[in-house]
C-alpha cells in the first residue's frame, strides 16, 4: 500500500536569507517568526530545522522510517510575505529547485517526490 505525504514542506537558503532580511528570521536566535504571536524556535527543534533543508539522505530515511512511499513538496510559508518583485522571482527559484531534486533523484524511485507551487 501506498503512503503519500500530502504536504512535504521545504524551504531553500534563498528563502530563509530573504525572511532575514525582512525580519522573519533571526540566525542568531534561530527563531523563525511565522506573524505576530507566533514564533518557531528552530533551535530547540533541530530535528524540523534539518528537515526543511534536507532532500537526500535524511528525508529519505525519515521516508522509509514511517512507511512513506511518496512526498508531495511544497514551498513553506514565508515567500508570500516577502515584497511582490522579490517574492516572484524567489518563488521561481524554489520551485526550479524543488524541481531539479525531484528530476535527480527520480533516477533512484521514480514515486519519491512530486512538487506543487
Amino acid at each position: 500500500m501506498k503512503k503519500i505525504d500530502f504536504e512535504a514542506h521545504y524551504y531553500t537558503p534563498a528563502t530563509f536569507s530573504a525572511l532575514e532580511r525582512i525580519g522573519m528570521w533571526d540566525p542568531k536566535t534561530e527563531v523563525l517568526q511565522m506573524g505576530i504571536d507566533c514564533p518557531l524556535s528552530l533551535g530547540k527543534a533541530p530535528y524540523i530545522h534539518k528537515g526543511l533543508f534536507d532532500f537526500d539522505d535524511f528525508r529519505l530515511s525519515e521516508m522509509d522510517r514511517f512507511g512513506v512511499t511518496t512526498q508531495i513538496l511544497s514551498a513553506s510559508a514565508g515567500v508570500e510575505l516577502i515584497p511582490a518583485v522579490e517574492s516572484l522571482e524567489l518563488a521561481r527559484k524554489c520551485n526550479d529547485e524543488v524541481a531539479e531534486v525531484i528530476k535527480r533523484l527520480f533516477h533512484k524511485n521514480a514515486e519519491d517526490f512530486f512538487g506543487i507551487a
